[in-house]
């Protein structure tokens, strides 16, 4: 790649990390002001769009872009940038193609199959999400954790194989970063899932008595006591879910009635079904 473009896109990816910048605005001033001086200089209008993009401006970060590609029509980086102003604009076949173009020059682009990865999951393809989740890993640095549960969710989701390899993509994630949450709460949903009680109770196990009395960790608990057929206690730990004064209920997610479900009736089919519904349910 060209180090003069690489070192663009390494400024995009900064830049995109730092998007609450309360200064936004004055820096798409100052490139403005860069622009007057020196209008045939293509860096800088991707340099303002993105900032655009970033300020949700969407017609005058397309505009920048455009105009970068009449200067420099050659110049594949282009497509980066107008791939993700697609992607955060919803245009979500847009985004694949541009970013796809994107990558037939730049295949070790980590944030570009991560951006394309969340394109495809919202085309309805979790399969091909999930092989680009597992490119960002394979080609970052240090893969964040956030990758590592994307990839999880977007495992499950494909089904078949996919599904089945979910387990050893946690497992690789925790070995990276021992007792992250939401990697443990996704190894504990999933052995849950399969009705795999120990290997559940061996994950629980790791967890702080503080950690387990959120929602989501007691309703794991509340799952593993009734999968192992204990239904007082499953209800017990059901019970504290529903809204209500003294509870923490509130800022979790899964619907009342589903839990008066499972206090009425805690059998261990019906709550491995609830888990899989909750898994299928999750956004990478």
């Amino acid at each position: 790649m060209n180090r003069r473009w690489s070192l663009l896109i390494v400024g995009a990816l900064v830049s995109t990390m730092l998007a609450g910048h309360p200064d936004l605005e004055l820096q798409i001033e100052e490139v403005s002001r860069q622009i007057a001086q020196t209008p045939a200089d293509a860096d800088l209008y991707l340099k303002r769009g993105d900032l655009y993009r970033r300020h949700r401006e969407w017609e005058n970060s397309r505009q920048d872009f455009e105009q970068a590609r009449l200067l420099e029509p050659n110049q594949s980086v282009v497509d980066w940038y107008e791939g993700q102003l697609a992607v955060d604009e919803g245009q979500w076949a847009q985004g694949d193609r541009l970013l796809t173009q994107f990558l037939a020059d730049h295949e070790t682009q980590a944030s570009a199959y991560h951006t394309r990865a969340w394109a495809r999951w919202h085309l309805g393809k979790p399969e091909a999400a999930a092989q680009d989740y597992a490119s960002a890993i394979a080609f970052s640095d240090r893969p964040a954790p956030t990758l590592y549960r994307s990839l999880v969710i977007t495992q499950f989701a494909s089904g078949g194989d996919l599904r089945a390899q979910a387990k050893e993509t946690v497992d690789a994630g925790l070995q990276l970063f021992p007792g992250e949450a939401s990697l443990l709460g996704l190894g504990v949903d999933l052995a849950l899932a399969e009705g795999d009680i120990k290997r559940a109770q061996d994950q629980l196990n790791t967890v702080s008595p503080g950690i387990l009395t959120l929602p989501q960790w007691t309703f794991r608990l509340a799952i593993l006591a009734c999968l192992q057929g204990d239904k007082g206690s499953a209800r017990e730990l059901f019970t504290r879910l529903l809204p209500g004064p003294g509870n923490r209920a509130g800022s979790w997610n899964v619907p009342p009635e589903r839990i008066e479900q499972l206090i009425a009736d805690s059998n261990p089919p019906g709550c491995g079904e609830t888990v899989v519904y909750l898994l299928e349910a999750q956004q990478p």
